[in-house]
């Protein structure tokens, strides 16, 4: 009788496992069919099902209004580009980014769940941004130009080259960072802020414009 009820729980078990190891089977199929769809090469997937690429990721007007649930990008060896989308959020996209990550002419009001390392430049231009929350907290050139910013904070206090900030709602000098090392190009609603006011605040390198 114990043998019996035993051999019953090995096979439920079985099944079990089964049926766990085809969904993840399912899940590794939808993906590489959705990467392969997008014309993405030299890509890995992982254990935990999240995406590797060892070079760039080009989604350039591919009309994605949001990724798929069972895409994860986690490092990007090359740029990662999802401008000219529809895209309302940036779940799925990276971790990390080892060049440059782009995200603009979409529909974002917020940068949550985009990367949190990006070794180049973050472009994300041409949204509805209103705050720069969930931006990465080290990044080389920063261009956010034509949003809804009516201040930046959030963004990391040294940028290591050149920040592109003109076409918000900016009216103070309160959230620039401290350091620019390259240029900074900026323009205020209605304040009156002149080239010397801004190098009293913020320590800039290269040459400011203001728009």
């Amino acid at each position: 009788m114990l043998e019996l009820i035993i051999h019953k729980i090995m096979i439920s078990f079985e099944r079990y496992k089964d049926e766990i190891e085809s969904i993840g089977v399912g899940k590794i199929h939808l993906i590489r069919s959705w990467l392969d769809e997008m014309n993405i090469k030299k890509y890995t997937i992982n254990d935990d099902h999240t995406i590797n690429v060892n070079g760039d990721v080009d989604l350039r007007n591919k009309k994605i209004i949001s990724f798929p649930k069972y895409i994860q990008f986690n490092k990007i060896r090359g740029s990662f580009d999802c401008s000219y989308n529809f895209l309302k959020t940036l779940k799925g996209t990276p971790y990390e980014v080892n060049i440059n990550f782009y995200c603009d002419n979409n529909r974002l009001s917020s940068l949550e769940f985009g990367p949190e390392i990006v070794n180049g430049g973050y472009f994300c231009n041409n949204n509805k941004l209103v705050m720069l929350k969930g931006i990465p907290k080290k990044i080389n050139t920063l261009s956010c130009c034509y949003n809804e910013l009516e201040t930046l904070d959030g963004i990391p206090s040294d940028i290591e080259e050149n920040l592109y900030c003109y076409e918000n709602l900016l009216d103070s000098l309160d959230s620039l960072p401290d350091y620019v090392k390259g240029s900074l190009q900026i323009n205020f609603k209605t304040a009156n802020i002149g080239v010397h006011d801004i190098r009293n605040r913020c320590h800039v390198g290269g040459m400011i414009t203001i728009k």
